[in-house]
């Protein structure tokens, strides 16, 4: 029996950490926003056209960006699953749109000490939370982002645990 479940969040929620930590605990996980899979790219709001010159610590180009998800690449995706539960995780602009595809869903919350903490971590220099108004704008996006996906269906799942934690909570759901 197949079955596909997404697994999303706000930056800093837990995503990669928990696809990863159920890759380690035997499942099949893909974190979805990987480059290597060529599912995602950012998007002028402004022309709908691919931002060429995005940039994580210009708020303004933030502003004007959707990160969105090539909807039929991850049905092509999706389909070469031939069987089993398959985690998928990631966020994208047009999430309900990613979630329709999906027979579960569940929203990684986590508080906004522990996404701050997590913000402050991260690697790589050029991510949204590497700065103080990157992370600020990231909370001021999170009860907003977490209301609309749980009104759309998603089951929430406390992510303010390690990433096992949080991983042995959506295998229990």
């Amino acid at each position: 029996m197949k079955k596909s479940v997404f697994v999303t969040g706000i930056a800093g929620s837990g995503k990669t950490s928990v696809s990863k930590e159920l890759n380690q605990l035997g499942y099949q996980s893909y974190d979805i926003e990987d480059d290597d899979f060529g599912l995602f790219m950012m998007v002028r709001k402004d022309t709908g056209e691919e931002y060429v010159d995005y940039d994580n610590h210009d708020l303004n180009k933030i502003d004007n960006a959707h990160w969105i998800c090539n909807i039929e690449k991850l049905k092509e995706f999706l389909n070469k699953q031939i069987e089993g539960t398959v985690f998928y995780c990631g966020i994208a602009s047009n999430n309900l749109e990613v979630k329709a595809l999906f027979d579960i869903s569940f929203l990684l919350k986590a508080s906004p000490e522990v996404l701050t903490q997590r913000l402050l971590t991260r690697e790589g220099g050029d991510d949204i939370g590497n700065t103080e108004e990157g992370r600020q704008r990231i909370l001021s996006w999170k009860d907003e982002f977490e209301e609309n996906m749980v009104k759309a269906g998603m089951t929430a799942v406390d992510a303010d645990g390690s990433p096992k934690e949080v991983a042995n909570r959506i295998i229990e759901l």
